[in-house]
């Protein structure tokens, strides 16, 4: 059987050690605040697949209690679309309003966006588990450090095709604050975009109206605009002019090479 994929980041900001603070403490705090759990994340994740496993050997209609672990339980289909999340990933990542039926790209902040979209196609592509040691910020507004397990599920799996398991370790002082994201992270963010996505900026940063971004990328006025709203949520942008802005900073970094 092949070994399970293991993924760090060696970009990852280092901070001082975090202090044992229980997490109950409020949440704007001027250093990091390490949260507490009952049980170690791996055993954690072994009781969830455990029960998961059991529900699908006896192939039962109702869905397991998962809101009794503390970590955010998600189920995900063949087309990346969320099939179910326990009350504690509702909480943490879409209290607002239910990501059922969406793909993650459609709620989560940038700094998860990338992360889930990239771990997502492993598992697809025939990974059969990822462990991710990652930061990123939660409904909330905050950043995290966080620790991410993701495994493929048997064929007999209601429908879905994989789990995920994340753990919010240490939520980092308000010096990183995920707003205030570097012009570096913003290009990483864009560069990872699809290729369409891409060129739909650098058109619009060239003045081209959405009719003829339209008609260059052999689509529909009203895709060009709902990508680009798209466009603007996982770049933190306000207005569709703060693309062309931001398009200009980028090669202006040389960050980006295009000719705008």
């Amino acid at each position: 059987m092949a070994k399970p994929i293991h993924i760090g980041y060696s970009d990852v900001p280092k901070h001082p050690p975090a202090k044992s603070i229980k997490s109950s403490l409020p949440l704007t705090m001027p250093f990091d605040v390490t949260l507490h759990y009952s049980q170690d994340f791996q055993s954690s994740v072994a009781a969830i697949v455990a029960v998961l496993n059991e529900w699908f050997v006896r192939e039962q209609t109702a869905m397991p209690n998962l809101d009794r672990f503390e970590d955010a339980i998600y189920l995900k289909g063949a087309d990346r679309t969320l099939m179910y999340g326990n009350s504690a990933y509702l909480a943490s990542f879409s209290p607002r309003r239910s990501p059922i039926g969406r793909r993650g790209e459609a709620y989560l902040d940038a700094t998860l966006t990338i992360l889930s979209i990239k771990t997502d196609e492993l598992i697809l592509g025939g990974a059969l588990s990822i462990d991710v040691h990652h930061i990123g910020s939660a409904a909330d507004g905050h950043l995290y450090e966080q620790l991410t397990h993701k495994q493929a599920l048997p064929a007999n799996a209601a429908g879905a095709v994989i789990v995920g398991v994340t753990r919010r370790l240490v939520q980092l002082g308000i010096d990183d604050n995920p707003h205030q994201k570097s012009l570096e992270l913003l290009a990483s963010v864009f560069q990872n975009l699809p290729r369409d996505d891409q060129e739909l900026c650098r058109m619009l940063a060239m003045g081209e109206t959405s009719k003829d971004i339209a008609e260059s990328l052999n689509c529909s006025t009203r895709t060009v605009e709902n990508r680009r709203a798209r466009i603007m949520n996982l770049l933190e942008l306000d207005k569709p002019v703060d693309i062309v802005k931001l398009m200009v900073r980028f090669t202006d970094r040389r960050l980006i090479q295009y000719d705008i």
